[in-house]
């Protein structure tokens, strides 16, 4: 068995090639080749550039579907817990509208004042939460150009 042959019981006839310690490597972030590959690929089996093409537009048409269901599908989740977060806010007010109503004023202030904090607070915070979030997205948009 020779250093650059893998072992003769196995069947395969690749070879490691050994450049005076030199390795090449080619890496690709494409789901397609490089053009020079490409026309190696339709010489071994014409048609396969189509074929490739083909599903290469398959696969992102797909992708494409799916970050948009997963959009969707956060969006309504967001309004939705937005809308159930309002809902408990006015019966957390509407209690305390109802402590103040029986007489008991300070009962009732400190959950009529402390919803309306909390709603304050969530609203500007997020608020912020986005100017933020805008702010790193558009550095790292410069940082890139």
């Amino acid at each position: 068995m020779s250093a650059n042959k893998l072992p003769e019981n196995q069947n395969d006839d690749r070879s490691i090639h050994d450049t005076d310690g030199l390795l090449i490597a080619r890496m690709r972030s494409s789901l397609l080749p490089p053009p020079e590959e490409m026309q190696q690929y339709e010489q071994l089996y014409t048609g396969i550039t189509k074929e490739l093409i083909e599903t290469y537009k398959l696969q992102v048409s797909h992708r494409i579907e799916l970050e948009s269901a997963v959009i969707t599908e956060n969006n309504k989740r967001a309004s939705r817990a937005q809308i159930f977060a309002f809902i408990i806010s006015l019966m957390v007010i509407a209690g305390g509208f109802v402590l103040i109503f029986l007489g008991k004023d300070l009962g009732g202030f400190s959950l009529v004042l402390g919803a309306l904090a909390t709603l304050i607070a969530v609203f500007f915070g997020g608020k912020a939460k986005n100017r933020k979030e805008l702010k790193n997205k558009s550095q790292k948009i410069s940082e890139l150009q």
